[in-house]
């Protein structure tokens, strides 16, 4: 195999080492696992195997071929050590702000522009480092660089606005609106159905809206019942169609709250809107509660499960509560559902959080409705000591890479790096099995 050499002369692999404390470099071999295949062979793993024939030996004749590991001591790029530190490699250069390219080439970060003694973010810019090399992005996505001009930084907003709606370029047609979706993001025109009416600045059903029926502003007077005859239960007489009216064909519903779930409107003789798919506030527990009905729980015919509830709840609308598992939670402001054994804000309890502490590197977590302090990702407890939480960084800590106690070699200068201690392709080449 000729090119075996040079294919695996290009290899450094970063692995975690075993135990290795008191060893001497190429004292100890590991599997790479590598196997090679022909180039135009997609995103399969490479090969060590020989093809078949090759140097008179068959697949049948040698198992697949392994790469020895020797410990490395050398910093990979990009990664270096910058300052003091026994925690060798510990700096990656291609993402570091402080260190873009280099140890002490630190990104600027004048975003802000000081008007009367106060910094305003008129350019909306944040630093970053993107392949060793110093830049800026906009800092909320409700701004863009649309003119590509850095001077300017970020000058286009693209939240609601028709001009730039939602990114740059998209403009919205002539008196069409850019809507701000619940998602966040803005988009033109109104939902189907509706019709933008400038004067108010929201989108309307002119088929429907009372005080815009038709045509934005034409409101629909307060009539007087015909002939005398009173009105079914909460309707009124209304926009039907697009057209105001004081006939039997223009009797609606008062309210959202209540609806005609039988379906005999319009009809001055019906039952009117009968049902209620809103809700009614009462004391539950000492604390309000918003209720709806359980057979018609936010709109005609949705039935809510056994043990459910219908509520207003601050998840969106009045709606059927809660999932198994969940419990209904209410404060004075608001009406959830949560798991009490795992949410982290409602744990064993409602409205019982569990508190971080990002100075110690602790996660509140919520196990079995008890909150307990974890390490946060990357970071270990190594000392033992409670009153300083987990102090260690398991990413760079040559004594602790990865996990507590795990050291890498030392003696030999072997870095941490990403959570595993350096190794590097050996030079007396491959062994097979």
């Amino acid at each position: 195999m000729p090119n075996l050499r040079s294919r695996r002369s290009l290899r450094a692999l970063i692995a975690l080492s075993l135990f290795v404390a008191g060893t001497v470099a190429c004292a100890e071999t590991m599997s790479a696992g590598i196997e090679d295949v022909p180039e135009d062979a997609g995103t399969s793993p490479p090969s060590f195997t020989p093809p078949p024939g090759e140097a008179g030996a068959g697949p049948e004749d040698e198992g697949p071929e392994t790469v020895d590991l020797c410990i490395a001591t050398e910093c990979p790029a990009p990664y270096s050590t910058c300052g003091f530190s026994a925690d060798r490699c510990r700096n990656n250069l291609s993402n570091d702000v402080d260190n873009c390219g280099a140890c002490g080439n630190k990104c600027p970060s004048e975003i802000y522009s000081p008007i009367g003694g106060v910094n305003i973010d008129f350019r909306h810019l944040a630093p970053r480092c993107v392949g060793g090399q110093c830049t800026v992005e906009c800092n909320s996505n409700d701004w863009a660089d649309c003119n590509g001009r850095l001077d300017d930084g970020c000058e286009t907003l693209v939240k609601g606005n028709p001009e730039a709606c939602g990114g740059c370029g998209i403009k919205c047609a002539a008196g069409e609106p850019c809507l701000v979706l619940s998602t966040g993001q803005s988009k033109c025109g109104c939902p189907a159905g509706m019709t933008f009416c400038p004067a108010l600045s929201r989108c309307v059903d002119l088929q429907s809206d009372d005080a815009n029926c038709g045509a934005c502003g034409t409101v629909c007077p307060a009539a007087a019942v015909d002939g005398g005859a009173p009105l079914p239960q909460r309707t009124k007489y209304g926009c039907v169609g697009g057209t105001c009216g004081t006939d039997e064909g223009h009797i609606k519903c008062s309210t959202t709250a209540w609806a005609d779930c039988n379906g005999d409107l319009p009809s001055i003789t019906g039952d009117g809107c009968e049902a209620n798919v809103g809700f009614t506030t009462t004391t539950v527990n000492g604390l309000p509660m918003s209720l709806g009905d359980p057979q018609n729980c936010g709109g005609c015919g949705i039935a809510c499960q056994p043990g459910q509830t219908c509520a207003l709840l601050r998840q969106g609308g009045v709606q059927c509560a809660c999932a198994p598992g969940e419990s209904l939670c209410q404060s004075r402001r608001a009406t959830w559902c949560a798991d009490l054994l795992t949410s982290p804000a409602d744990c064993g309890a409602c409205g019982n959080a569990c508190a971080n502490d990002a100075t110690k590197n602790l996660e509140g977590l919520c196990k079995k409705g008890v909150c307990v302090n974890e390490c946060a990702p990357g970071w270990g407890d190594c000392d033992g000591n409670a009153d300083n939480g987990c102090e260690t960084n398991l990413k760079t800590n040559i004594a602790h890479c990865g996990a507590c106690g795990n050291r890498c070699a030392t003696a030999e200068g072997q870095p941490c790096i990403e959570g595993q201690c350096l190794m590097t392709e050996c030079d007396g080449g491959t062994v097979t099995k």
